[in-house]
């Protein structure tokens, strides 16, 4: 018995090769989508990690930060960089270095002051003066398109209240009403009041070591003087 084989006709074949490259091209989206929000989201949470920083840096010195964003490269993206009144101590300036960055998935970022600190035209700076009786107060916003308000867009917020914090930042998922508040600053009563303990803890923790290391450090030198 002879079997005959059936050959695919031309159209078959078309049909066949638009499938795959019709799923190759979705995978090839997702992908692509997966990549972009990964590089944004770390980003946006390095920047976050500058503004532990900054804060730290005010608390541990007692000296006034400030934490500055301009364009980078032709608005390609957004430059930061940390800034300490009367310089940067030595043994500081490899954590300062490390926090000077580039961010070039976002391409969005604003900060709603609720603070009476003067802005500076085309440069975003945050401040963390006087020991935290002097900070930004305000919701800082990110976004990887620079209309914050398209539903492409991905979009996170931090809350700054004005005083030392623990500092996170908030998805926004859903587009946001233009002229009111994101996520990040919206908080009943008993949620300020979390914050504020939080925020007591945490300073706390920032500075214990401080007066340990430089009281055991004397007890050395005095032990070798007798």
């Amino acid at each position: 018995m002879i079997v005959r084989r059936r050959f695919l006709t031309l159209i078959e074949m078309l049909i066949v090769v638009s499938i795959l490259l019709f799923v190759s091209g979705v995978i090839g989206f997702n992908i692509r989508r997966a990549l972009m929000t990964q590089r944004f989201n770390t980003e946006t949470a390095l920047f976050v990690d500058s503004i532990r920083l900054a804060q730290d840096m005010m608390l541990i010195l007692s000296r006034d930060v400030y934490l500055k964003v301009r364009p980078w490269s032709q608005d390609q993206g957004m430059e930061y960089f940390i800034e300490v009144e009367g310089g940067v101590p030595k043994e500081w300036e490899s954590v300062i270095k490390r926090s000077h960055r580039v961010m070039e998935s976002v391409h969005y970022i604003s900060f709603e002051r609720q603070d009476s600190f003067p802005s500076q035209p085309g440069m975003l700076e945050l401040r963390f003066q006087s020991r935290g009786s002097m900070m930004s107060k305000g919701e800082l916003r990110f976004s990887s398109h620079e209309d914050p308000f398209t539903g492409a867009a991905m979009r996170r917020a931090v809350c700054l209240r004005g005083h030392p914090q623990a500092i996170t930042s908030q998805i926004v998922s859903q587009v946001p009403f233009r002229g009111e508040m994101w996520t990040a600053c919206k908080g009943s009563e008993e949620d300020e009041n979390f914050f504020k303990q939080l925020t007591a803890y945490m300073v706390e923790e920032v500075l214990q070591d401080q007066p340990k290391k430089s009281g055991s450090k004397a007890e050395k030198n005095h032990d070798q003087t007798q």
